[in-house]
């Protein structure tokens, strides 16, 4: 069984983080409605903010097309979850949304998310590999 951090941010496991996921990635690809969504994602997580779907769905479309983006950034955890259970064209979209979402934290705050760096360059290494 997994241990579940006790800090606030860290309040999914891995495996939780990559199904809830999952659900974003079929929600955003239109592959399921908003009420089986919220009901899969519920069973995974009873107290997760399910109200807030259709805006994860929104920047998943974005992400998943490369788009990265200033004020919904993504955890450095959810970001690996994300890179670890995709793959293709699919991850490297994410992988070019991620880098640019880090760009424009740079740019506007004049810094970006040092575990999410570390998460990036280690992606990186792997598509080079």
């Amino acid at each position: 069984m997994q241990k579940v951090n006790s800090r606030k941010s860290n309040r999914y496991t891995n495996d939780q983080i990559k199904e809830i996921l999952k659900i974003r990635i079929e929600l955003a690809k239109e592959l399921i409605s908003c009420e089986i969504a919220e009901r899969e994602t519920l069973k995974i997580v009873p107290t997760y903010p399910v109200y807030n779907l259709i805006s994860d769905a929104k920047r998943m479309q974005k992400t998943l097309s490369g788009v990265g983006q200033y004020y919904l950034s993504y955890p450095a955890n959810w970001a690996q979850a994300l890179l670890e259970i995709t793959n293709g064209e699919e991850r490297a979209q994410i992988f070019k949304a991620l880098k640019e979402q880090q760009r424009l934290y740079l740019e506007k705050d004049g810094k970006n998310n040092k575990k999410l760096e570390k998460v990036l360059q280690a992606a990186e290494q792997n598509l080079t590999e």
